[in-house]
């Protein structure tokens, strides 16, 4: 299908494009995991964030996702901080969240979850 805008007429995204933009890298000492993530955190994407934090929850005792670098997320991906938090709580492990970029947090404003998320300042 040929895109009807004239600005989106040279824009072809292959869907190796759209698992590859989000870059998720791991820094932990002492149980404690900051899981640094960058690019775009979407409906593509968002399956590699649970099991970063699925794959390191057995010897964290703290999980910070570090949200500083996204410079894109979509319903999926806030679906997918949610899950995290929840197994977080599952297996009693503290879950915390850094603040994104603007258009980052206007998604959780919008969805009545700025309040009720942990966001902490970067440390």
């Amino acid at each position: 299908m040929e895109p009807t805008h004239p600005l989106l007429a040279n824009i072809r995204i292959t869907p190796t494009e759209l698992t590859q933009r989000l870059k998720i890298v791991v820094r932990g000492e002492g149980g404690r995991q900051r899981i640094c993530l960058s690019g775009g955190l979407d409906v593509a994407t968002a399956p590699k964030v649970e099991h970063a934090v699925e794959r390191h929850l057995p010897d964290a005792i703290e999980i910070v996702l570090d949200l500083h670098e996204l410079s894109f997320m979509d319903s999926m991906g806030l679906r997918a901080i949610l899950t995290c938090k929840e197994l977080c709580r599952r297996d009693g492990c503290a879950f915390a969240l850094t603040h994104g970029p603007p258009q980052v947090q206007r998604l959780f404003e919008t969805c009545g979850l700025l309040e009720r998320m942990p966001f902490v300042e970067d440390r």
